[in-house]
Order: structure tokens, then C-alpha cells, then sequence
């Protein structure tokens, strides 16, 4: 009987909270974009809210009837609307706002108030609108950039678009585009993204506790929408970005195939079943560095090269084709293609003994087709197929003189003179140091996918989606390196072993299914449960991920937010090979051939983020979040007892004569190989502060936000916990904007960040590397020396001194200054951006030397960008 009882009184509270009217609305602009961040009252501010980055807003309305709307955000005519809603009845809107200045005038510098997204409970979404990204001083009109400057968020270093993530690894981010995973999002090997800020409709990022529609990484997604073409009367529109460095072009049209009444009037408001049939648009851009036409014949003129060169250069494409042959079905197709390419040959530098040769060029290419079917205006469907690849090819050869190791810098004629002198004399000449070696890759990857999206209620919404994936992978690495090369990496032990030869040729296929349930329990609870089911094929392992966020809105503006969430990434070559991200941190290849790969698990991580968000006014937004990640089962390089050599002191004073020491003898020693294990753990945590000031037209012409971030990221392997590579422990963010006039905006960035950590050297020993004999071919272990006597190698330690050092602390203030002329109708605006003001030394890289000649170590330092200015303008005709 109570049983009975607790299921009336359940169905009664259900029935109660469906009676509710609701009233749910879309904010676009007059070319149909969604507009995010606009200001929503109701019944003159009896309730507010602000339009999401889908450009939804909703409210619950207890006393059916007429109500009174009002909209408004900088740089649009706002206004009242009357509308009705019946009682048990869900009214769904469409707001127009309409312009009052150019769209490339002050208004669209202005960020909108950061918040969750409508009817998410916990898991934070950071929006980014694109306005934001064309104006921000120092991120080159870059999206990923611009994301580096929020709280929790920075990069591995200046030279790079990578985004690290509250302590995680560039590849532990998951990039979607119009909902295709985009397996290399990086342009120009990693300096740009490429995502064009006059194309993207919306930016998102979420930074943990992300929901169960994502799968197969660890740390953060981001989330990019690009827009359709202009839906405006006018079937042609253009406009071009010029910079010093590069161009680009965006075309845009629309196409009407039948009229309606109700859209020819254009009324500010009107219900959406009532949008246009066979509406459609289209939209080109494309973007091309152009240095290489100017500096190229520049450095072969200097004599800088002594072959053909071509500096590093790209260019893209991307079409995107929107149809609606009514409001129930839409059909959007999507594609881009892009090349990167650098050639260098017999540099770098006429007269050097170092020479190297380089030729290397990557593609990517994404195309796929969505089309979003609304069944009935409580269930929508989302269908999609999608092709996206990731290749390139390379092949490299240098001669490195082996003196530099004793910080000489001899020319070639230097060099030969030397070596006559020394053969004359019956003494070894000096070495080089050579390599060579070629790389080939191809990822591809087809996805289908099906997404549900169901209205049970006004308070009550259901998701389900199905996913399958085919990947094709193919590598092909071969490498001829001097033994001395072997020896100097064998001397620092976060470098695995270097395979001459590697090829893998790997299929897979993986599938997902998930559900997602959106309820509000009352007007200020809200719960989303989720689970997640993926079966990875490279590793034949299934996952079951739960997921579940909590909201708690008190009023308008202010929330507490909880997410917790499982999250499991699999191993793949198509997640580790990111331009430029090798070079400074990745540094292994792992063996995925034959069945390698199917003793691994994938990799684990849970996440629990709390936050706190509330309206100090309408002026000042305050955000506390802090989280936790804890990992397991992360891959790393498996170590095996090897065989080492040493040398030992025969008592000669003099330890720079071979003399002074024995012929090498063979120990027992740890080393690191290319064979994959799920060896480590580790953890993240952390918090973040966030103050913005929001603009208004009749307050201080004053926008933007500051932030400090707080994070200690740490990985244990063998019993051993040390700070992670991009442990950066504080960080301080601050985004300022000053409307001096109509016509003039100043933008500043300011960032600091405690350095990252490093492996100083612990010691130095003779360096020994395997010889071949001559006669035999046999390697045997060898003294390094030359004519001054024996080489020295730094000693970097072992696992226990991994990362036990820091890089000096980063800083960075840019500026920029945008004006928004008109001339001969056109719309303009010019701009000039200066990063790194105060021409700071920022340091990327440290590499250590033994100088020989005072018996000490030597830094070498690679410093990130000086102070670089930028000048560019935009049309739009």
C-alpha cells in the first residue's frame, strides 16, 4: 500500500511539474546565427537569464497567459515582445536581433557572460564567442590561442596552438568541428589551428566532467560549430583579412527556393515552424601564409641557404553547403583540406660545417554530411557519416661537427684546415656527427553516427546516441643515426631507445552507445545522469563509463555545480603524432604492430569538478571551480635491464686523456624501450578564480576578465611520484578591453606562469658508444675522444631525478589596438597587434653541454617568441 501511495504522489509531483507552462526561445542575428550571451527578461525583469551558446533561453512560467519578453545586448536594437502561453503548453520562439552598428565595429569585440550551458547541471562549458577571437591581443585571431589564456588552460610553449588542460597531454583533448572528430586540428606544423575565426559560429570548451556524447579522451573537448552562409537578402557577400603574414578570403551567399509570408516580412519574432522551406546558404574561405614568396628569395639572396628552400608555409580550404528543404530537415555538408609544407636544402648557412637537408609536407582532410531531422517538436534526430585523415611525408639528412659539443663554432674552411693539420700530424681528425632517415604516415578514419534528442517534458530531457569507427593507420619510419647520437640520448632517461627501421599497418574498428538524462526535479534542482558503453578494436577491450552531474540554482545567475565522471582513452598513433609537440616533450614511438597492442588497457581517468557561479551584478560575474583527476593504466615506455657501459678513473690526474680511463665494461642498467605498458598513474588537481566585467552601453567602458589557477599535476611509475611535464603550478590570466569610441578599441593580455618542470644534469662520464669493427662488423663498445682528448657526456639521472628541475618562470603582455573606419560603403577595420610588449626571454627548452675547456656544464637555452608586432586590416563588401 505505500508502495502505491509513493507512486501516486511521484506521478502527482510529475503531473504538477508538466502543468508548468514553459516558454523556450532562440536569439540569432538577421542572418540566422545564434547569438550567445544576450540579455532575456521576463515580465520586466521578474525573472532574467541570458541566452546560451546555442542561443537558447527558457524559462518556467507558473501563471499561464500573456508575457512581456525583453531582449537586449550591446550593439543590437533591442526591444519588447509580447507573446502567450497556454497552461501544459511548451511555446517555442524565435528573437531576431537586429544590429545597430556594423558587425565589425566596437560591439563585436565584447564577451558575453560565461556561462553553463541551458539545462546542463555540472558540467562547464566555456564559451568562447568568435568576436572574441578576432580581437584579443596576442592570439593572432587564433581560437585555440585564445583559449590559452583561459584559467586552467595553457601550452606547452609559444610556438604551438596545443592546449594542455589542467595538467593532461595535448592528445588527452578531444576536438570535435560540426561534430566530426578532427584528428589533427594544428596548421603551419602546430604555430596555427585551423579553425577561421570569420567562419566559426561557436567555440566550447569543456574542461572536465564532460558528458557521456564524448568519448575516447582523457582531459578536456573542444567543440567548434562553424556557421552558414548569410541567410540576407543579398545572395553574395565577401570580406578579407590581410596581414602581414598571410590572407584570408570568406565567400558567403544564400539561395531561396520558395517564399514565405511571415520571413519576407522579417518581424523581429516569430514562432520557428514558421521558418522559410528550401532556404539554403553557402560558405567558402580559404587561407594562405604568403612569407615564403617574400622571405625566401630574401634568405637565398643573403646566402643564408645554399639550395632551394621553401620556408614553412600552408594553405586551406574549407566549403560548408546548408540546405532546409523545410523546418523539419536540415542537411549540412562540410569540407576541408589543407597543405603544409617546408623544404630545406643543404642549409642552413653558407660557410657552416652544419648542414642539413629537410623536405616535409602534411595534408589534412575532413568531409562529412549531418543531417538533423526533426521528428516531431518534442523528438529531434541527428544523423551523420564523416571521412577524416591526417598524413604526411618527410625525409630529413644532416652533419652535425662533433666540436660543438665543446662549444666551438667553426666554419667549414675552420674545420678543413684543422683536419689537414691534424693528418699531417698522425692524429685523429674530428668527427661528424650524421644522420639521416625518411617517415611516412597515413591516418584515416570513417565514422557513422545517430544521435535522439527527446522532450518527455517541459522539465524532463532524454539523449541517446550510436557511433562506429574504422581507422586505418599506416608508419613507416627509417633512420640512420651516428652511434654517438645513440650514446647522447642513452644518457637522458626520458628518451626510449631509437628503432633504425619501423613499419606498422594497423585496422580497427570501435563502436559507442550512450545515454543522457537531463531532469529538474524542482525549479532549482537539476540531475544528469549518463552512461557510456565503447568497445575499443586496437586494444579488443569494451569500457562502461558512468557520468553524472548536479546543479543547485538558488536565483537567476547563481549555481553550484558538481560533475563527476569515468573517461577512458585508447592507444593509437593517430593521438601521438601532433606537429611540434615531439620535439620538446612526446620523444618515444611505441610499437603498435602485430599484438603489441592487445595486452594494453586503456587509459583511465575519473573526474570530480565543483563550481561555484554567481552574478555579483549585472555588471560582475564571479566564478570558483575546483577538481580533481585521478589516472590509472596510463602508457608509457616500458623499462627493461639492459646492459650498460662504464668507464672507470685509472688515478691520471689529468681526466681529460683517454688514458685516465679503462676500456669500457658492461653493467647492469634500466632503459627505456619502444614497447608500450600500462606502467603508470597519476593525478591532477586543482582550482580556478574567475572576476569578469561584462560591458554595458550606459556603464564604464570597461570588458574583461582576470584569473588565477592553481594545479599540481603529478605521474608515479615504479613506486616514484614526480611532477608531471607540464606541472605549472600558478598561473595568472588577465583579458582587458577599453572602448576609447565608437570607432576605437584597446585590448591588453597579460599572462603569467610558474615554469615547467625539467631534468637538470646530475654528473658527467666519458661518453661510450658502439663502434663497428672494420674487419668484423662487430660492435663493440668505445672511448669517445678526438684530438683533444675525451668527450664528455651530461648525465641526466634516472627515473627518481626525472623533471626535479624548473624552467624559469613565463610572462607575456601583448597589446592591440582596432579602429573601424567607413569608406566608399565598405566596411573596415585595422588593426595593429604587438605581442610580448616587454620583449620578455622566455624560455621553451633547456639542453645542457659538458665544456670541456673549464670542466662545467653549460645551458643552452630556445627562447619562445621576442617582441613581435603585427599589422593587419578586414573588408567586408
Amino acid at each position: 500500500m505505500r508502495r502505491i501511495l509513493l507512486a501516486v504522489m511521484c506521478l502527482f509531483l510529475y503531473a504538477r511539474l508538466d502543468a508548468q507552462g514553459v516558454l523556450r526561445g532562440r536569439v540569432v542575428d538577421p542572418a540566422g546565427r545564434n547569438i550567445a550571451g544576450a540579455y532575456v527578461s521576463l515580465d520586466g525583469g521578474k525573472a532574467f537569464t541570458f541566452s546560451n551558446i546555442y542561443g537558447r533561453f527558457l524559462f518556467r512560467l507558473d501563471d499561464p497567459g500573456t508575457h512581456t519578453i525583453g531582449l537586449s545586448l550591446v550593439g543590437y536594437r533591442g526591444g519588447q515582445h509580447e507573446i502567450h502561453v497556454s497552461s501544459s503548453d511548451t511555446a517555442d520562439f524565435l528573437f531576431r536581433l537586429v544590429p545597430v552598428l556594423y558587425q565589425m565595429q566596437g560591439v563585436d569585440v565584447l564577451a558575453a557572460p560565461r556561462t553553463a550551458t541551458e539545462l546542463s547541471a555540472g558540467f562547464t562549458v566555456a564559451s568562447l564567442p568568435p568576436r572574441e577571437v578576432q580581437f584579443r591581443a596576442g592570439a593572432a585571431e587564433d581560437v585555440l590561442r585564445t583559449l590559452q589564456s583561459y584559467p586552467g588552460v595553457t601550452s606547452p610553449n609559444d610556438f604551438t596552438t596545443q592546449l594542455v588542460v589542467r595538467g593532461g597531454r595535448p592528445e588527452e583533448n578531444l576536438v570535435i568541428l560540426d561534430g566530426i572528430e578532427v584528428l589533427s586540428p594544428y596548421r603551419l606544423y602546430g604555430i596555427v589551428s585551423m579553425f577561421n575565426p570569420q567562419t566559426v559560429e561557436r567555440i566550447g570548451l569543456l574542461a572536465g566532467g564532460f558528458p557521456a556524447r564524448y568519448s575516447d579522451r582523457l582531459s578536456a573537448v573542444v567543440d567548434v560549430a562553424n556557421r552558414d552562409g548569410s541567410l540576407s537578402d543579398r545572395p553574395f557577400q565577401a570580406r578579407a583579412n590581410l596581414s602581414i603574414t598571410n590572407v584570408n578570403l570568406v565567400a558567403e551567399g544564400s539561395f531561396l527556393l520558395e517564399t514565405h509570408e511571415t520571413d519576407s516580412a522579417r518581424s523581429d519574432m516569430y514562432y520557428a515552424e514558421d521558418a522559410p522551406p528550401w532556404n539554403g546558404s553557402w560558405l567558402l574561405s580559404t587561407r594562405r601564409t604568403y612569407y615564403d614568396w617574400i622571405a625566401t628569395p630574401i634568405v637565398k639572396a643573403a646566402g643564408l641557404a645554399k639550395g632551394d628552400v621553401v620556408l614553412p608555409t600552408f594553405q586551406d580550404f574549407q566549403f560548408r553547403l546548408s540546405l532546409q528543404p523545410e523546418y523539419r530537415h536540415k542537411i549540412v555538408f562540410t569540407g576541408i583540406t589543407n597543405r603544409d609544407r617546408a623544404s630545406l636544402v643543404e642549409g642552413p648557412a653558407a660557410g657552416s660545417i652544419e648542414e642539413i637537408s629537410l623536405d616535409d609536407l602534411t595534408f589534412n582532410d575532413v568531409a562529412g554530411v549531418q543531417w538533423l531531422w526533426t521528428h516531431s517538436p518534442e523528438l529531434v534526430g541527428r544523423y551523420g557519416v564523416s571521412f577524416t585523415q591526417n598524413g604526411g611525408t618527410n625525409s630529413f639528412s644532416g652533419m652535425q661537427n662533433s666540436a660543438t659539443s665543446f662549444g666551438l663554432d667553426l666554419s667549414t674552411e675552420e674545420v678543413e684546415r684543422l683536419q689537414d693539420s691534424l693528418r699531417a700530424s698522425g692524429i685523429s681528425v674530428p668527427d661528424l656527427l650524421r644522420s639521416a632517415g625518411a617517415y611516412n604516415f597515413l591516418f584515416r578514419k570513417f565514422s557513422a553516427s545517430a544521435s535522439l534528442v527527446w522532450q518527455a517534458s517541459p522539465v524532463h530531457t532524454l539523449e541517446a546516441g550510436v557511433v562506429a569507427h574504422r581507422l586505418l593507420t599506416d608508419i613507416a619510419i627509417g633512420v640512420q643515426f651516428d652511434p654517438r647520437i645513440f650514446a647522447i640520448r642513452q644518457s637522458n632517461f626520458r628518451y626510449s631507445m631509437l628503432p633504425d627501421n619501423f613499419a606498422a599497418s594497423v585496422s580497427s574498428l570501435s563502436f559507442g552507445a550512450y545515454v543522457h538524462d537531463t531532469y529538474r526535479i524542482s525549479e532549482s534542482i537539476t540531475l544528469e545522469p549518463g552512461l557510456r558503453f565503447d568497445y575499443f578494436g586496437i586494444i579488443a577491450r569494451s569500457t562502461l563509463a558512468p557520468r553524472l552531474a548536479a546543479s543547485y540554482s538558488w536565483s537567476p545567475g547563481n549555481s553550484i555545480r558538481l560533475a563527476w565522471g569515468m573517461y577512458y582513452q585508447s592507444p593509437g598513433y593517430e593521438k601521438s603524432f601532433i606537429p611540434g609537440y615531439e620535439t620538446y616533450i612526446n620523444n618515444t614511438t611505441f610499437d603498435l604492430s602485430g599484438d603489441r597492442p592487445a595486452g594494453l588497457r586503456p587509459e583511465t581517468a575519473s573526474h570530480i569538478t565543483l563550481s561555484w557561479e554567481t552574478l555579483l551584478s549585472q555588471d560582475w560575474q564571479l566564478r570558483i571551480e575546483a577538481y580533481q583527476k585521478s589516472f590509472r593504466d596510463l602508457i608509457f615506455p616500458a623499462i627493461v635491464t639492459g646492459t650498460l657501459y662504464r668507464s672507470e678513473r685509472t688515478g691520471m690526474a689529468d681526466i681529460t686523456r683517454p688514458e685516465a680511463w679503462t676500456q669500457p665494461v658492461p653493467v647492469p642498467g634500466d632503459s627505456l624501450t619502444t614497447i608500450p605498458a600500462n606502467s603508470a598513474t597519476g593525478a591532477s588537481l586543482g582550482g580556478e578564480i574567475v572576476l569578469q566585467k561584462i560591458f554595458r552601453n550606459d556603464g564604464f567602458p570597461l570588458y574583461g576578465w582576470l584569473g588565477y589557477a592553481y594545479g599540481k599535476a603529478t605521474r608515479e611509475r615504479q613506486g616514484w611520484s614526480y611532477p608531471f611535464d607540464f606541472d605549472r603550478r600558478h598561473s595568472v590570466n588577465v583579458v582587458l578591453g577599453y572602448r576609447c569610441a565608437s570607432w576605437l578599441d584597446l585590448n591588453i593580455a597579460a599572462a603569467y606562469g610558474s615554469g615547467f618542470p625539467s631534468t637538470p644534469p646530475i654528473g658527467y662520464a666519458p661518453r661510450i658508444y658502439k663502434a663497428q669493427d672494420s674487419l668484423t662488423g662487430a660492435l663493440t663498445p668505445k672511448l669517445d675522444s678526438d684530438w683533444r682528448g675525451v668527450v664528455f657526456a651530461t648525465d641526466r639521472g634516472g627515473l627518481r631525478n626525472l623533471n626535479s628541475g624548473r624552467l624559469p618562470d613565463y610572462f607575456r603582455l601583448d597589446f592591440r589596438a582596432t579602429t573601424y573606419p567607413e569608406w566608399f560603403g565598405w566596411q573596415w577595420s585595422f588593426y595593429v597587434d604587438v605581442m610580448n610588449v616587454t620583449n620578455h626571454t622566455n624560455v621553451a627548452l633547456e639542453e645542457y653541454y659538458f665544456d670541456r675547456s673549464i670542466m662545467e656544464y653549460r645551458t643552452i637555452q630556445t627562447h619562445m617568441f621576442p617582441i613581435l608586432p603585427s599589422l593587419g586590416f578586414t573588408i567586408q563588401f
